[in-house]
């Protein structure tokens, strides 16, 4: 095999063909000299020279007026040049298809790229730069499989090539194989520690992963090596709220705060966790912020809702009626209010609100199912059914309305298979809601199956001590002839709620 002073020699021999006078009397010579007195004293392998060669290269080519020559083939299809193509350097040696290889990369053909740099391995097979750059060639073919093939031979020939590790990485990232990637990552977290991208990614994996702990921490690494940034504290944020540890969010979300006090999300976001710890004047609190900010119909919603549940109904109307006057074609504001002035007693108006709710939103079934329960408690069942079926019209399978239906039936003694089945389906949907556990037990009963009755009542009431459920399982228990356990039930029912008439009347108070 030729030296490299030798390979340059016929390279350069070759470049001044065709060139004009002056570039082969003094130009090329000249640099053709340099070049070859830089490899006689500092001999190197053959591919560790590509990179000098470049860059003389570069300079023959800015120099020379015929430079679009060398590249020419470029400009052929990627079929001509795949097939055979027309090689005005002759393919002595590896540095030859390395350079024409560059060139097509550099001019974004990466077929003919690949046909080179594969072209050069079969001269230098156990150079890991020329597979990482077949590897890379690959990639931007978006043949992941044979990349990553490439680039684990890469890897294996040199394994503390960061640009193949990253690569590597960025393809196992995009098959979806987390476990593979992670592996990569922490390769290069812990060959550079203190390179915050390497954690940044590592934490982004985790989460696929659904490693929030972990994830944590590595976006903690990130900060720890860089600045406190808003993006980083959200992402952390947001892991404390998926591990349902919600002061910890609130934490983070707050110091998201100090570099946008104006971020009228946050603000919202933060409302939404203090409900959930059941601080609600800090929840009206924030959520009012939010509003303040950017006035948004959800948040108008939001605020009306935590008001109207903590004390102030009177406000809750109003803020309801201010968002409306701001947002009058807005279906979440009129269903709202509706829901409200159905709670107060007043089913005039909550209809009013209900059907203007469903007329801007006509793909909700949330008005239908408050128009339901409200002709139910009006004990006009046909209207309520009528609601109902005009809900299910709309998702035949919205949970919450197959269950506010089959009780309904069950109220009236009607229908009591579908009351059953449509209670079932319900159930498939959420087997640990206490109100679809009561509606099935509430079914049985109709339907005489007093044992299993009693199963799914006392399951729900396991979950929520409502009173309405109290009194079905005393009604259970009465007809099972267990009188005094009947008692019982009703009275327990009655403490959680005083004033329910129902159950005064059967203790005998009424």
């Amino acid at each position: 095999m030729k030296s490299a002073v030798q390979r340059t020699k016929a390279l350069w021999q070759s470049l001044v063909f065709n060139r004009t006078n002056f570039e082969c009397q003094y130009i090329y010579p000249l640099l053709f000299t340099v070049n070859c007195q830089l490899l006689e004293k500092h001999p190197l392998s053959i591919i560790s020279t590509y990179t000098i060669h470049l860059i003389i290269l570069l300079i023959i080519l800015a120099l020379s007026s015929g430079c679009s020559r060398l590249i020419s083939t470029v400009d052929s299809t990627p079929e001509e040049v795949i097939s055979e193509p027309e090689l005005k350097l002759p393919p002595r040696s590896a540095l030859d298809h390395y350079i024409r290889g560059w060139n097509y990369e550099n001019n974004a053909f990466y077929r003919g790229a690949l046909i080179e740099y594969r072209r050069a391995v079969k001269y230098d097979p156990n150079s890991a730069e020329l597979h990482y750059n077949i590897g890379r060639m690959f990639f931007m073919m978006e043949a992941l499989d044979s990349a990553a093939a490439e680039l684990q031979y890469s890897l294996s020939l040199d394994p503390d090539n960061s640009d193949a590790l990253e690569l590597f990485g960025q393809i196992r990232v995009l098959q979806n194989e987390w476990p593979a990637a992670l592996e990569v990552y922490n390769i290069l977290s812990s060959k550079y520690p203190e390179e915050s991208t390497y954690h940044f990614l590592k934490a982004a994996v985790y989460l696929q992963l659904e490693q929030l702990d972990e994830a944590a921490v590595e976006y903690e690494k990130v900060m720890a090596l860089t600045e406190e940034n808003e993006e980083i504290l959200s992402r952390i944020g947001n892991i404390y709220t998926a591990k349902e540890e919600y002061q910890k969010a609130v934490d983070y979300y707050l110091k998201v705060l100090k570099f946008d006090d104006t971020n009228d999300g946050i603000y919202y976001h933060i409302g939404t966790l203090y409900n959930r710890l059941e601080q609600y004047d800090s929840t009206a609190y924030y959520f009012r912020r939010a509003l303040e900010i950017n006035p948004r119909d959800v948040y108008y919603s939001g605020l009306a809702f935590i008001r109207f549940n903590h004390g102030g109904r009177d406000e809750a109307v109003d803020l309801m009626y201010e968002g409306i006057e701001k947002f009058p074609e807005s279906a979440r504001l009129h269903d709202l209010l509706g829901s409200f002035f159905y709670r107060r007693g007043d089913n005039s108006e909550a209809l009013k609100m209900l059907h203007r709710a469903a007329e801007l939103d006509t793909a909700s079934v949330s008005p239908y199912i408050t128009i339901g329960m409200i002709y139910h408690d009006l004990d006009s069942a046909g209207l309520a059914a009528e609601a109902y079926e005009t809900a299910l019209k709309i998702v035949p399978d919205d949970p919450l309305v197959l269950n506010n239906y089959a009780y309904l039936l069950a109220e009236k003694n009607l229908r009591l298979d579908n009351a059953y089945t449509m209670s079932a389906k319900s159930l498939e949907s959420a087997p640990d809601n206490p109100s679809y556990l009561d509606t099935m037990g509430w079914i049985l009963f109709r339907m005489g199956e007093l044992d299993q009755a009693e199963v799914y009542i006392r399951r729900a009431l396991e979950i929520d001590s409502n009173p309405e459920i109290y009194l079905h399982l005393g009604e259970i228990l009465m007809a099972k002839g267990s009188e005094s356990e009947a008692v019982q039930a009703f009275k327990k029912g009655l403490e959680q709620d005083p004033d329910n008439e129902k159950l005064k009347n059967k203790l005998g108070l009424n």
